[in-house]
């Protein structure tokens, strides 16, 4: 009886964390439309409006936070850019894509403040390191009147590129972000995004 216990408490731990719903991976047909109306509906918009739902551990403006960057979100992203409905070579580079983009946003005072972070997800008890990474840095705006001293300058983008080959799509990840000892976790429920 013990035994059977012991058993049917593993197994609930493991299934717990994963839900029915996940991040799609392949889209359908019908998803690639929606995506791409989406996108023009919404036009100029679209960044803005994808960037807040799909941004998560942002607690206020300067702070660390992350954009997770699927298939459906860079399709709508994409057909708002060009205005209209991507050709077939556009939509089947996004759709080939093999990795999952995150994107982590982040704020400091000098311009290549960001350079030596490194960043990882745990996504079902497992570490996955990104098969690419790259920093891009930008000044915030200098003069602002609203800008108080002591606020930071400069705002960097941190891409990571995760294979989904490795992801269990239908379970959370943690997104750690390290930099001279200290971290930075963020909770990403894959199932909030298409």
């Amino acid at each position: 009886m013990k035994r059977l216990f012991f058993s049917t408490f593993l197994i609930l731990l493991l299934i717990l964390p994963c839900t029915a719903r996940a991040i799609i991976v392949d889209l359908s047909d019908n998803q690639i439309k929606e995506a791409e109306n989406f996108g023009i509906l919404h036009k100029e918009k679209t960044g803005v409006l994808l960037n807040n739902h799909y941004s998560v551990g942002k607690a206020d403006v300067f702070s660390e936070h992350a954009i997770v960057r699927s298939k459906w979100h860079k399709l709508s992203l994409m057909t708002a850019f060009k205005g209209e409905h991507l050709s077939e070579k556009q939509r089947a580079d996004i759709l080939n894509d093999p990795c999952l983009q995150i994107d982590i946003i982040m704020f400091g005072h000098s311009i290549r403040f960001a350079s030596d972070y490194q960043a990882k997800i745990i996504n079902h008890g497992k570490e996955i390191l990104p098969e690419k990474i790259h920093a891009d840095h930008f000044q915030v705006e200098k003069h602002k009147k609203n800008r108080f001293a002591g606020f930071p300058a400069y705002r960097a983008t941190i891409r990571t590129y995760f294979s989904y080959d490795l992801i269990d799509p239908a379970c959370s990840l943690t997104l750690i972000i390290k930099k001279n000892g200290s971290q930075k976790k963020i909770r990403v429920n894959l199932e909030n995004y298409k």
